[in-house]
């Protein structure tokens, strides 16, 4: 996301992939001795459980997914414990701001695309990633209410750049025409203005600020049109769902057939279907997991439940976490890596504020262990048998048909291969 590259993976996707294993293998270790967990163990074994008895037909694609779904488990949890010791200190806003500072800059080369547009009609693309748009996109929403929650705790810096934050991210979002993602920051400002009358007066100021963002888009396209004599129209007004719902009924379709059981996690890698996700966390576990899905999606609503209905948890985090669940409504955002890492530091900020019963995390604690010793050693079976070989390769990347992204850059990518041997 600030981009950088090791020079471990060719491709900065693939790489980003490769450090979520490695720093979830670290976590985990790091959890077996951490002396306070609070873990919702009875789910968790329910789902391990039944896992164990379907492991054996599972496809390289299904053991992409189960890692890709332990990864987004793992990580925000061990956040959460990590951060509540740093919530009260100016280095966790220190760093927070830093973050948004790096996601702003690549901004900056929207000055460079509008200018080009208007003078030669061509569009570059001003992203600075390679890969698809929606992708920064999706990492754009948890930074907006990063911000906000920066500004509510009048963090000194970002007091007077807050304004330009705002206009830079979200005319990236109106020029990508990322009509998901703005529908996710619109809600997650209602959510505030409804439930917080004391911070009403800056969500009107940061839609006034958004306001500004679109004019000057609507603008862009008016002198582009007034200079080239051409009559084009804002492309972030499209009354098609771009595909999503025929890629849904096609994927429900399959469903159908095995309701029970899913039609298999990552199933859209396993066909000729031009994309490798189904762009709807919440029907891809139903219908790519089944039962087993649905039972993982509860539990990841009861958990949320707990941190929205909270007093300890800054509004701005809960906005926040409403706008990303709209996000992953239609879109990837919990399937790209990049997306990922401004996500699960969203979600671990809001879980560390939550304070849970005291009595009760003494009284579950070794049970907890127990259950992080069990889903660590189904990663470590998972780890070793299927994914090592791309951890040990240097100067790797994916490839395939379809370059379209899914747990590897190319989604339906197998394992990682020399770069050498890419076409």
């Amino acid at each position: 996301m600030l981009g950088f590259n090791l020079g471990w993976g060719v491709l900065q996707y693939d790489e980003l992939r490769l450090l979520q294993i490695l720093i979830t293998s670290i976590i985990f270790f790091v959890l077996i001795f951490k002396s306070r967990l609070n873990l919702n163990y009875k789910i968790l074994s329910v789902l391990y459980f039944f896992l164990l008895f379907q492991l054996h037909g599972f496809s390289i694609y299904q053991y992409q997914d189960l890692m890709l779904l332990i990864l987004m488990v793992v990580i925000p949890f061990y956040l959460s414990i990590e951060l509540k010791e740093y919530n009260k200190t100016h280095y966790l806003n220190h760093s927070l701001f830093f973050l948004i500072i790096c996601s702003v800059l690549p901004v900056l080369f929207l000055i460079l695309s509008i200018h080009d547009y208007l003078r030669d009609g061509i569009w570059y693309n001003w992203q600075t990633y390679a890969g698809s748009i929606r992708i920064y996109d999706s990492i754009i929403i948890p930074i907006i209410f990063l911000a906000i929650y920066l500004k509510n705790k009048k963090y000194k810096y970002i007091f007077s750049i807050y304004p330009l934050i705002v206009f830079l991210l979200t005319l990236g979002l109106w020029f990508d025409g990322a009509r998901a993602a703005l529908l996710s920051v619109f809600i997650g400002l209602v959510v505030i203005f409804i439930f917080s009358k004391q911070h009403r007066k800056l969500i009107l100021v940061t839609a006034a600020i958004i306001l500004l963002s679109f004019a000057v888009y609507q603008l862009t396209y008016y002198f582009y049109n007034q200079i080239h004599d051409i009559d084009k129209s804002l492309n972030v007004i499209r009354t098609s769902s771009s595909g999503r719902w025929e890629l849904w009924n096609y994927v429900y379709q399959k469903w159908i057939e095995q309701p029970w059981k899913g039609i298999g996690g990552n199933f859209l890698a396993t066909t000729d279907y031009p994309l490798n996700h189904l762009h709807n966390f919440y029907l891809k576990l139903i219908f790519e997991w089944g039962v087993l899905g649905f039972i993982f999606l509860c539990w990841i609503f009861y958990q949320l439940r707990k941190v929205l209905t909270s007093n300890d948890v800054h509004i701005a985090l809960k906005a926040g976490i409403c706008a990303v669940a709209v996000d992953a409504f239609f879109s990837g955002n919990l399937v790209y890596p990049a997306s990922q890492i401004s996500i699960v530091l969203l979600l671990g900020l809001a879980f560390s504020q939550y304070k849970s019963d005291l009595q009760v995390a003494r009284q579950t604690k070794y049970l907890s262990k127990f259950v992080i010793l069990l889903w660590f050693g189904l990663f470590m079976y998972i780890l070793g048998n299927y994914f090592l070989q791309d951890l040990l390769c240097w100067q790797c990347g994916s490839h395939a048909e379809l370059m379209a992204p899914g747990f590897w850059y190319y989604g339906k990518a197998e394992h990682l291969i020399h770069h050498s041997l890419i076409p």
